[in-house]
């Protein structure tokens, strides 16, 4: 990621304050990737835990995407993701 801005790190992920177009399109790139491995290991019987892991790993991925031409487009991937844990949570307390 760009030097340019303040990094805040939040478990394994980091987000920039100030993301630079590059950092809005790498975290575009990546975070569906890191919920498709989400997915698979949870699909392979991956611990709750760490799938747990994976996914807030994504969440924090997406918040790079905060450039205001893609927030509508952050926002939707958010719904995406918030559902997506729901689903995880049901799943995992069966």
């Amino acid at each position: 990621m760009a030097t340019a801005g303040v990094i805040q790190s939040a478990g394994s992920a980091f987000a920039v304050v100030n993301p630079t177009y590059e950092d809005v399109k790498t975290a575009i790139d990546t975070t569906p990737a890191k919920v498709e491995d989400a997915i698979t290991a949870l699909n392979k019987g991956t611990d709750n835990e760490e799938v747990g892991k994976m996914v807030s790993d994504a969440r924090q991925t997406q918040k790079d995407i905060a450039n205001n031409v893609l927030d509508v487009k952050r926002n939707r991937a958010s719904g995406v993701l918030n559902a997506d844990s729901v689903c995880f949570e049901k799943f995992r307390s069966y």
